[in-house]
């Protein structure tokens, strides 16, 4: 048996019979977003209901809008009640819209709880899990709409840092955004050398952020290896992306602040160290200043001068109460032995005494005469080393007729380099100073030009 050979129309006819009996019932709810919003000359409104897997069209007829209670929007979610058709001119099948009613955010909130409550259990919200972010974030992920206000928000409180923010653009609203937002962190997460990932947007209504609820997102989150701030919205919103997150910030330019934040927390630890550094070293400084001050300039000499004067002092001293000592010393033994020699003449052993006495009395000199020979040697070694240090001292060389200047804090000017115009210098003589005022510099051909 042939086939029945049918006219396009007929066919046509045919599926749109089939589609409009479809159901028991004559008409169907379908939830989406609507897009492609248009209206024709004729007055009837045309536009796509989409979810993430598909779309079907649909058409809201002029005599049916004052039925409608909300009128469509392009980006909204809703709930179509209405009755499947097909027009037969282009074997298109189509949504009749009897009713239109948006979502809202009483129905997306039910969703928002119960995902929220299912991450919450399977941990991805934990503290425990959180990383601390880096102390000094040089390289940073901007995971948002390359459109907004956000990146511009951002990149003007980053500006003065040394932060490379590098922007990795994605969709942050409707249906195809969350896997554009997961896409995103998993290609910032290619990059091994990036510090830190914000995930932004700008403020919106619950249902333009409703894709930073999504567990895609969330997932994708938990899968980096980078932190990541999420700063979603205002400070009011919180979504699921934001708990999720290691830290949240209330709006883009806080998520931004919180990265210049530590920069200026590290500039002001360094200036700190460096104020306590430069601190020791002048409080080193004066007490080294003050250790040395007694030696500087003419007072170096003087302090020479009187030193080794005081030690050949006590040298000549010491000398003095040997040669006193050794005398009564030998005073004494000479009338011990006296004593000792007349008890030995009673005895009759003079003669053998004697002859040892007279070796002990020449023992004696001849120790004593070594003893102030090489005392004399030392004396002699101090008044070379008096004459050497004489020759080098500052008195010494102001005798000549040379002098020592000086300026304002008492340090040696010793080039010229040292002395300008107007300044008030000290020039020291071998009877005393004066102040003088420099009106003219110049220096000395062998050692390079300088004129003032």
């Amino acid at each position: 048996m042939q086939p029945e050979i049918l006219s396009v129309t007929e066919l046509s006819n045919a599926i749109r019979f089939h589609i409009e009996h479809l159901y028991s019932t004559p008409y169907v709810q379908v939830r989406g977003e609507l897009t492609n919003l248009s209206t024709s000359k004729a007055g009837h409104c045309y536009f796509m209901l989409k979810d993430a897997e598909a779309a079907i069209q649909c058409v809201l007829f002029r005599g049916s809008q004052s039925h409608i209670k909300d009128q469509p929007k392009t980006g909204q979610q809703a709930v179509i009640t209405g009755r499947l058709s097909a027009y037969i001119r282009s074997s298109q099948y189509q949504l009749i819209v009897n009713q239109l009613e948006h979502m809202g955010k009483g129905y997306l909130y039910e969703q928002y709880l119960e995902l929220r409550d299912k991450l919450d259990k399977a941990g991805f919200f934990a503290s425990e899990r959180k990383r601390s972010l880096p102390r000094l974030p040089q390289r940073i992920a901007l995971i948002t709409s390359s459109h907004g206000a956000a990146i511009t928000d951002m990149r003007k409180v980053l500006t003065p840092y040394p932060v490379e923010a590098r922007l990795f653009p994605t969709m942050v609203q409707g249906d195809q955004a969350p896997r554009d937002i997961a896409a995103g962190l998993e290609m910032a997460n290619l990059q091994a050398d990036l510090d830190l990932i914000i995930l932004t947007r700008g403020g919106g209504s619950f249902e333009d952020l409703y894709c930073f609820n999504a567990e895609t997102v969330v997932r994708a989150i938990v899968r980096s290896a980078i932190p990541v701030i999420a700063a979603i919205g205002h400070e009011r919103d919180t979504s699921l992306a934001e708990l999720a997150a290691d830290q949240r910030a209330p709006t883009p330019t806080a998520a931004a602040q919180l990265v210049a934040a530590a920069w200026d927390r590290a500039r002001q630890d360094t200036q700190a160290a460096a104020g306590f550094i430069a601190r020791c070293l002048e409080q080193k400084f004066i007490r080294l200043r003050a250790r040395l001050s007694p030696l500087s300039g003419a007072s170096l000499g003087k302090s020479i001068d009187s030193r080794v004067r005081y030690h050949y002092q006590s040298l000549d001293l010491l000398l003095s109460q040997i040669d006193d000592a050794t005398e009564r010393y030998t005073h004494t033994c000479r009338m011990k032995l006296l004593t000792l020699l007349r008890t030995l003449a009673s005895q009759g052993l003079l003669a053998t005494c004697s002859r040892y006495a007279l070796a002990c009395d020449t023992g004696w000199r001849q120790l004593h005469t070594q003893a102030h020979r090489r005392l004399s040697d030392k004396k002699n070694h101090l008044e070379h080393l008096m004459q050497r240090i004489d020759n080098l001292s500052p008195q010494r060389l102001l005798k000549k007729g040379y002098t020592l200047t000086y300026d304002g804090h008492d340090r040696l000017l010793t080039t010229v380099q040292d002395i300008q115009p107007g300044m008030q210098v000290k020039t020291l003589m071998r009877d005393g100073s004066f102040l003088s005022r420099v009106s003219y510099r110049s220096q000395d051909k062998n050692h390079g030009k300088s004129q003032l």
